[in-house]
């Protein structure tokens, strides 16, 4: 019998370390699918559809979350407001802003590197640019 490389290594993605990831988006679909990537390649998520509800999980689970990865666009709160929030109660918090930005908007991308985020996540995303943002926004260790 041949030797068979395991699954979760063929597609030579990196895997994750268990970090818990607040993930917050208020597209359902994407939420959904985004956790399922994360959770598939080694991470834990905590889902919030809101910038309001995010602030109240990270109230609760602080000491615990490693990174935010949040829409920009959103009701109630928006991506912009959270990370505000966010800088003031936990400066040194990874943070990826998802949008499906222009990428000439210079205004939005001035604001979002003003404010400290690791990096910027357009959409739509591929799972191999999720985990390679989410990989080295956690290894990064400037901040």
């Amino acid at each position: 019998m041949p030797w068979r490389v395991p699954t979760k290594f063929k597609s030579g993605r990196p895997e994750g370390t268990r970090d818990l990831v607040l993930l917050v988006d208020d597209h359902a679909a994407v939420r959904d699918l985004t956790q399922m990537m994360l959770t598939t390649h080694g991470y834990r998520v905590l889902v919030a559809a809101d910038g309001t509800e995010a602030l109240a999980l990270h109230a609760q689970q602080a000491e615990r979350i490693k990174l935010v990865l949040t829409d920009l666009r959103m009701p109630n709160m928006d991506g912009l407001a959270l990370i505000h929030a966010l800088r003031q109660v936990a400066p040194a918090l990874k943070i990826i802003a998802s949008a499906g930005l222009d990428r000439n908007d210079t205004g939005q991308l001035e604001q979002l590197r003003a404010l400290d985020v690791h990096a910027i996540l357009h959409k739509p995303y591929t799972i191999d640019e999720l985990l390679d943002t989410v990989k080295k926004a956690l290894a990064n260790t400037d901040r």
